[in-house]
């Protein structure tokens, strides 16, 4: 083996030692610091800045060392190859591949430094000395790593100090932006900017140092971004009460150029098809969700053109449903009715189809108001997402009223819909109000062209003329009589039913068509007598009731008069009316209590009068009622939801009997059973009830399709020590002993079983329920060496993982969730149980894209409680335990057809320390739930807590519990699930 003298060393040519030493970097130093690495991105961030530092000096000294092996004797030749190979390192280790991973170490050092800086400048005497003891040693390793002497990546540590400042201003924005609705101040920041500013300086970045500007421009884009999660609900949802957070939302975009404009608006999109374009949803929600889209968006948007983009996803779906229609023309004339008036009086735009602007010149398209002229100088041009096929003008001149009657494809079709919802209203409404309809005509000619709402005019004008002639003839009559003569030719096609009318009302009407014919020479009157309402007084057996009811049941009840007894022949010959129609009529008095059939075949059936009268007294209270209640009650939808209850059992057996059953079906039905003269209830009140069943378990909805669910376990609901119902989520305390860090744990699901049980977080009282998915209740699948659920699994009551919260150290949001337990005792619980726990560890599970914290936990009662205190010590006890947690987590959905679910840690078990800091977290997440509900979610609680926005009596929760066991008995997994499947790695 050769070997060199001193003389000969020294004058070795400075290329070959370099060579030398390249190669030394490359075979020895580079797969240690790989490793090395890669053992840092597991550290807790405390750890990182000392060990960063070790390795930093470590790889330094074993270069320095080799070269001066080499070199040595050669002083000025070692220098310069030092520097040399400490380039060649700095490229190698900390770029190339390894240069993302180098990034975050640094990133995350720079990150908790920054705290320790403050607590540095607040002077806590109790951490002083340590945290600048760190500090010093991260100034040191940024010296070693930027120095043109040593490893040089100034690229990589700009980089990574850019990343941690964006975090240090994100999590500021965070703190000032945790409330939607609260009015963000962007100002007053200047005392954390010049922090930042000096913190850099500190760390040996002066070159790196932010201005003022820089920090205020990443503060406003860190707004954006969480904004921008929540746009749904502050544009939708929250919308006029956000108004101050979009003004200061669209401060932000103009002063960064538009920042954000598309991650706003694919979020929003998302959102709005997730939540509001839903089946479940009721049309006349969508259409204020669509209203609220169309001012709030004209207000953070000036040029509208996110405005355009949303409303137009919503058209295309609103279009589809069958009462679209119907419920825009309400909308309007109706529940909006009183501000939109407003906006059209403000407003003289005239409405224009969008097909009639396209290739005319903008300039020749009125503007929204005289002033329009005036703000020339405002002028901006579009952004590059409008459409450049899109009036501009048109664009910016669309408010709400243009914008939902833009639904319809064309004011033809507005203008045909409203005359036939306005001749409905004159004819068939007890309660019209034809002055408001006659002012709202007025506001609507303001939007249209002279002479496109004139059929509408006649039809208010027939009305006066009717109230006239009512008030010339009225002497006259036998009985009062309002009658509502029409120009036929000016109205609506109106469906008729041509039948025998009892003489006595004959006898009236012929008087009022002569008072007619005398006032109005040689013009006759032809009565439709399907059409209208007779105000009846049916006394029998001494029970009186009034009732509104069509003519035709007038008719068929008058013929009782003549006689006691009638088959369905008779009285359809008697008064020339269709058989099916008479029959129809007869089961509605039969209903009320005021005719019976006999016994036999349909055909062969005699009516005849009744004698009980317990349903009279029932139509008689009915009655009353309606006179007592307001109108405002009368239309309150949750009311006409309630009254479809009646009709659950039916319901249940036709959907089980027919199934899959559409809405637009049930609603048919619905309709059948309703009152003569009344509508019954919308599609909007029978969706609601459907969905209200498929919240309670007992219904299941796909793609608009509802199902029965079948052989669905017992619920499990909650009971305190005084016998009153609870929550199990709310109502439970989260501590047992908050000292010691001891917790309730609701058991949901029992060892060794399959059904998926949680808590329902979105029913009333939050019971524990059999999750169903496709209208079949869900199991999870036995996959070798697992039978069902491998320990106790349940949650922590009063906790909650935000879906709105983006953790920072998975990168995703929660769950939606009470956070999850699995209990690793000996002993297998029911499910219900709430036991006393202490938390072990966590596990960090990324399911489905979201963040689902697994907390490793043991009964407090359990023999073992006492010896398993740390990760480590599971292990001792429960060997293998935590790899079979791991991979069941991972690989339980894989029967299923679904990929395996992700970890967050590398699958790393964290501490109990880390365990409690997400339980506080969460608990703290869930005490803003309750003070600012989600409208998906269920808050009430009897319970005593201070801000809790829903209390719930518990004894009205009573009467919605009709079947339940304390305890359902633990279902088995199907006989056709229940095989193993075998999982190949």
């Amino acid at each position: 083996m050769a070997s060199f003298s001193t003389e000969d060393v020294a004058m070795m040519d400075p290329e070959k030692g370099c060579a030398i030493c390249r190669e030394f970097v490359t075979a020895t130093i580079l797969p240690r610091f790989r490793r090395a690495v890669d053992q840092m991105l597991s550290l807790p961030n405390h750890y990182i800045i000392s060990a960063l530092h070790e390795t930093v000096i470590s790889v330094e000294n074993a270069v320095s060392k080799k070269v001066r092996k080499i070199m040595d004797g050669n002083k000025h030749s070692a220098e310069y190859l030092r520097t040399r190979i400490l380039h060649f390192a700095g490229n190698i280790l900390f770029k190339s591949d390894m240069e993302k991973k180098i990034k975050m170490l640094v990133s995350n050092a720079f990150k908790v430094s920054f705290p320790l800086y403050e607590a540095l400048q607040a002077k806590e005497s109790e951490a002083s000395a340590c945290c600048e003891a760190l500090v010093v040693m991260l100034r040191e390793t940024v010296m070693h790593l930027i120095d043109s002497d040593s490893f040089d990546v100034m690229s990589v540590v700009s980089q990574a100090h850019n990343q941690a400042v964006w975090h240090i201003i994100a999590d500021m924005a965070r703190r000032k932006c945790i409330m939607r609705t609260e009015m963000i101040s962007l100002a007053d920041n200047t005392g954390r900017y010049r922090c930042i500013t000096d913190w850099t300086v500190m760390i040996g970045l002066s070159r790196l140092k932010p201005t003022k500007k820089t920090l205020q421009q990443a503060m406003e884009k860190c707004f954006i971004t969480m904004l921008a999660e929540k746009i749904y609900d502050l544009v939708i949802v929250e919308y006029p009460q956000s108004s101050g957070v979009i003004d200061n939302l669209r401060c932000c975009m103009q002063n960064n150029g538009g920042f954000g404009r598309m991650l706003l608006m694919d979020i929003l999109t998302r959102d709005v098809e997730q939540r509001l374009l839903q089946v479940g949803v009721g049309t006349t929600e969508i259409l204020e969700g669509y209203a609220n889209a169309v001012e709030c968006l004209r207000r953070l948007d000036p040029t509208c053109v996110i405005m355009q983009q949303i409303c137009s996803i919503i058209r295309q779906y609103i279009k589809q449903r069958p009462d679209t229609v119907r419920c825009i023309i309400t909308y309007i004339t109706g529940e909006k009715r009183e501000e939109l008036s407003e906006q059209l009086a403000m407003r003289k735009t005239a409405f224009l189809d969008e097909e009639e602007l396209v290739g005319v010149n903008d300039e020749l398209v009125p503007g929204s108001d005289d002033t329009a002229e005036c703000s020339w100088m405002d002028w901006l041009p579009d952004p590059p997402d409008a459409n450049p096929c899109q009036s501009r003008r048109y664009r910016q001149n669309a408010d709400v009223f243009n914008m939902l009657v833009s639904v319809y494809g064309s004011k033809e079709i507005f203008v045909k819909e409203y005359r036939e919802l306005l001749a409905e209203r004159l004819t068939k409404s007890w309660n019209r109000d034809p002055q408001f309809e006659q002012r709202y005509l007025e506001l609507l000619k303001l939007r249209f062209s002279e002479g496109e709402l004139q059929q509408c005019e006649v039809m208010l004008k027939d009305m006066r003329d009717s109230e006239h002639i009512d008030r010339l003839v009225d002497n006259l009559l036998p009985f009062p009589i309002n009658a509502r003569i029409i120009s036929s030719f000016f109205w609506p096609k109106i469906e008729n039913e041509e039948f025998a009318m009892p003489q006595a009302l004959m006898t009236g009407l012929d008087e009022y068509a002569r008072g007619f014919e005398t006032h109005k020479g040689s013009r006759k009157l032809e009565w439709m007598s399907a059409v209208g309402s007779i105000e009846l007084e049916v006394e029998l057996d001494n029970v009186k009731a009034v009732v509104a009811v069509s003519p035709a049941h007038a008719a068929v009840l008058s013929l009782f008069t003549k006689k006691e007894t009638w088959t369905v022949d008779e009285m359809a010959a008697e008064l020339k009316m269709d058989k099916r129609n008479v029959k129809k009529r007869l089961e509605w008095w039969q209903n009320s209590g005021v005719v019976y059939a006999s016994a036999g075949e349909s055909e062969a059936k005699t009516w005849h009068l009744a004698s009980g009268t317990s349903k009279m007294e029932r139509l008689q209270v009915e009655h009353d009622m309606e006179e007592d209640i307001s109108d405002d009650d009368k239309n309150d939808d949750m009311e006409a939801v309630d009254t479809l209850e009646q009709y659950w059992i039916y319901t249940k057996s036709f959907i089980a009997n027919q199934e899959p059953v559409k809405a637009e079906r049930l609603h048919t039905i619905f309709r059948m059973f309703a009152s003569p003269g009344q509508h019954g209830p919308t599609l909007e009140d029978v969706v609601a009830f459907l969905q209200r069943k498929v919240k309670m378990n007992l219904l299941s909805c796909v793609n608009g399709l509802y199902k029965v669910v079948k052989d669905a376990p017992a619920q499990v609901y909650f009971k305190d020590q005084n016998d009153r119902h609870i929550s199990p989520w709310h109502d439970i305390p989260l501590f047992v002993d908050e000292s010691k860090k001891i917790y309730n744990m609701v058991i949901e699901i029992p060892r060794w079983t399959n059904a998926k049980m949680e808590i329902s977080t979105k029913e009333s009282m939050t019971p524990i329920k059999q999750d169903v998915k496709n209208g079949e209740p869900r199991f999870v699948d036995n996959f070798f060496p697992f039978k069902g659920y491998i320990w106790n699994y349940g949650a922590l009551p009063q906790t909650w993982e935000d879906p709105k919260h983006k953790d920072p150290d998975t990168g995703a949001y929660g769950d939606n969730d009470p956070i999850d337990v699995v209990e690793i005792g000996s002993k297998i619980h029911r499910r219900g149980d709430v036991i006393s726990v202490k938390v072990i560890g966590v596990i960090a599970l990324i399911d489905e894209g979201e963040t689902d914290w697994k907390l490793i936990a043991i009964d407090m009662t359990d023999e073992k409680a006492d010896q398993i205190n740390e990760i480590k010590d599971i292990e001792k006890h429960f060997p293998g335990l935590l790899k079979a947690t791991r991979e069941w987590f991972r690989n339980y959905k894989i029967p299923a057809g679904k990929p395996a679910n992700q970890f967050a840690f590398n699958g790393l078990f964290k501490d109990a320390d880390f365990a409690h800091g997400i339980i506080s977290e969460t608990h703290e997440f869930w005490k803003c739930l309750i003070k600012e509900p989600s409208p998906q979610l269920n808050t009430e609680m009897t319970s005593d807590m201070d801000g809790a926005a829903h209390r719930a009596n518990s004894n009205n929760w009573k009467k919605i519990i009709t079947q339940q066991s304390s305890r359902g008995a633990e279902k088995g997994i199907p006989k056709k699930l229940d095989k193993w499947h075998y999982i190949v790695e």
